[in-house]
């Protein structure tokens, strides 16, 4: 929930400090919930592991791109 107010926050034009370890946690919840999700689904076990995979591999992506831009803008506590 931290990370989506560092973000809300800066849409509003304003600037907030936001940890590493936090963004990493947030990630991570949200690549755990997909799985949850993807779980539920009546899809076969390959194709599930798969859309994980994937969808984890996009998140890992996003979260290199946001530590980055974090840093970048001075807003990222090591």
């Amino acid at each position: 929930m931290e990370l989506f107010n560092v973000v809300l926050i800066n849409a509003m034009g304003y600037k907030s400090n936001i940890s590493r370890d936090t963004v990493e946690h947030a990630i991570d919840c949200v690549i755990n919930k997909n799985k949850l999700e993807t779980d539920k689904t009546d899809q076969n076990e390959a194709e599930k592991e798969r859309q994980k995979k994937n969808y984890e591999s996009f998140c890992h992506s996003v979260q290199i791109w946001i530590l980055d831009r974090l840093k970048d803008s001075g807003q990222l506590i090591e």
